[in-house]
């Protein structure tokens, strides 16, 4: 019989323990702050039933070849040549507070365009009045993206050479596709939600008040500190670091 089981030292991510009967005791060192990646602690429930789990270990989505024709023959009509650097942007978030301001996406995106990138910028659909925001800042030969299925998220992330995100769920899908990705963060904890090593990088500026998990915040301090030029440097950087997708 499963009976309620309380268990400090089980699936402890804030506030999660209480929905589970049985909970899977932490079986992976912390790290340096007392915090565990999420995915430690999604794998203690496959360890505790007796699973084995090899590493290196890390989330893959497939993209289909139809749907890798598909992104190829819309580059094609948006004049993307194969040799082109493209970069994908998404702006949206679950949380207000979790969104890195709207004018930064838009000045990284006309950065990136000075250096030759192709800028496809994503919105999903609860991001309706951001993403009439965005038009109405965006260059006109960006590719603007408003609500795809998640499939087409996926395809299009996965053609990309680069991926720019909030702490938002497109920021998962880069990593799982093998689309280098840089996550920006504010009011989360980037060492439990970003599990991802090289070349996938966080983007994050300590502050007093970091790592609050404020769903709204009147201040934005983490935020603001996070300037455009930072984040092209970052995309500069990384894109230097690995070849260009073909196409």
């Amino acid at each position: 019989m499963i009976t309620w089981c309380p268990n400090p030292k089980g699936l402890v991510q804030r506030g999660r323990s209480w929905a589970y009967s049985l909970l899977a005791p932490a079986s992976s060192t912390p790290l340096a702050s007392g915090r565990r990646p999420v995915t430690e602690a999604y794998l203690d429930q496959l360890r505790v039933l007796g699973l084995k789990i090899s590493q290196p270990y890390r989330t893959l989505l497939k993209v289909t070849d139809e749907e890798k024709d598909y992104v190829r023959k819309l580059f094609s009509r948006a004049q993307i040549r194969p040799d082109e650097k493209v970069a994908v942007l998404t702006p949206g978030a679950s949380w207000p507070a979790k969104h890195w301001p709207l004018e930064r996406f838009a000045e990284l995106g006309y950065r990136l365009k000075a250096e030759g990138f192709r800028i496809i910028s994503i919105f999903g659909p609860k991001d309706q009045e951001l993403a009439e925001k965005f038009q109405d800042q965006m260059d006109k030969d960006w590719i603007f993206l408003n609500q795809p299925s998640l499939r087409g998220l996926m395809a299009f992330i996965e053609a990309a050479d680069v991926l720019v995100s909030n702490d938002a769920g497109p920021m998962h899908v880069g990593p799982a596709v093998g689309t280098p990705t840089l996550g920006i963060f504010g009011p989360g904890e980037p060492e439990v939600w970003f599990p991802y090593s090289s070349p996938h990088r966080i983007v994050y500026e300590e502050v007093p008040c970091g790592h609050c998990g404020l769903d709204r915040c009147p201040l934005m301090a983490c935020m603001d500190r996070v300037s455009a030029e930072k984040v092209a440097s970052l995309v500069f950087q990384t894109v230097r670091e690995n070849p260009i997708k073909s196409r």
